[in-house]
């Protein structure tokens, strides 16, 4: 299986929960079907004996959800989700998360985290995102990396959402397979020209052929595709595709049909995240600060024709499968619409 890693998402937006991180999804999937086999830390606080230190935050978080999801409105049936109350989406009382997947790449459009538990061990500035756990985190510094403790705290959670990168399509079809988790899967797709444009800027993909080479992106790409066909015939209402370039240039529209697909509620705080967060550039290559109409489009004066030419020899049958247009020159680089409009994968 390949190396994958995951993120969270950057902050919480009203009463929608905080998207739980790579190890909710991963303890608890791997648990349930008995397939832990590789990360297996020595438990710092034993799973009957959690103290009362231990109860009173996992209470606390218990409140806040509750709080929190006062005014949430419940598909009832909607997005063929048949839930009507918080009990329904509690693993505590029975009920069944809401489980949202995001299989990606290397900068395909989203935050990269890497080795998230170890990885954490030493960085607790990383929890400033979790405004749940970090105030718990850095009080006890050995609290976050201890999974027995995460395990309890993502049971508490309504909804849990994974984001996979280099992770293939092929392996992650298992968490489709799985009924027991029902989770909801999209593959996130983007143009290989901007993807290694915006690798090149970074300097630990330099170092690594699976990230600097286009071969191995594109023949990802193209195996992705196979699965992919498979999978919206055999999972219609739980597999999707969705093109970077169409979410970057009709955010609120895409952004809409993600949530309807996911069968989450699309609140007024999520449509101020777009409106402040696709307008202007700002920050680092991490940030989720983007010119959302540019972004798809940039790598057209950021790379020479040289460039182009040579990711595109070896990208052009995953570039046509995907809906991409192949440049012929320097000028018509600079001038001409990469994307193919109203594209349907399958």
């Amino acid at each position: 299986m390949k190396k994958f890693t995951s993120s969270g998402m950057p902050r919480r937006t009203g009463f929608v929960l905080l998207v739980l991180m790579f190890f909710c999804f991963f303890l608890l999937f791997f648990y349930h079907r008995n397939r832990i086999t590789e990360y297996q830390p020595q438990p710092i606080i034993s799973e009957d004996s959690l103290s009362l230190k231990i109860q009173n935050i996992l209470d606390q978080l218990r409140r806040n959800i509750k709080h929190e999801m006062e005014n949430y409105e419940f598909p009832n049936g909607k997005f063929s989700r048949n839930i009507s109350n918080l009990d329904d989406l509690l693993m505590e009382k029975g009920g069944r998360p809401m489980r949202s997947i995001l299989v990606a790449d290397w900068r395909t459009g989203s935050s990269f985290t890497e080795y998230f538990i170890d990885f954490n061990k030493h960085r607790r500035w990383i929890y400033k995102h979790n405004q749940d756990l970090e105030p718990h985190c850095v009080k006890q510094r050995d609290l976050c990396s201890d999974p027995i403790f995460l395990t309890a705290v993502c049971r508490l959670y309504p909804f849990q959402s994974m984001k996979f990168v280099r992770l293939s399509l092929e392996s992650a079809q298992l968490l489709l397979e799985d009924e027991h988790l029902g989770a909801r899967m999209i593959l996130l797709v983007r143009d290989p020209r901007g993807i290694m444009q915006s690798r090149r800027r970074l300097e630990w993909c330099q170092n690594s052929t699976d990230c600097s080479d286009p071969q191995v992106l594109c023949n990802d790409m193209v195996s992705d595709h196979k699965v992919a066909i498979e999978l919206k015939k055999k999972y219609l209402h739980t597999f999707k595709v969705v093109r970077f370039e169409d979410l970057s240039l009709d955010p609120q529209h895409k952004a809409k049909e993600i949530f309807e697909f996911y069968g989450l509620n699309f609140h007024s705080n999520v449509e101020e995240f777009l409106e402040t967060h696709t307008k202007n550039n700002s920050g680092n290559s991490y940030s989720s600060f983007r010119d959302s109409k540019r972004a798809p489009v940039h790598w057209r004066n950021e790379m020479n024709f040289t460039e182009v030419e040579e990711i595109q020899r070896v990208c052009s049958t995953a570039m046509k499968l995907w809906g991409y247009v192949l440049a012929v020159n320097e000028t018509h680089q600079k001038e001409f619409n990469p994307i193919v409009d109203n594209y349907r994968p399958f």
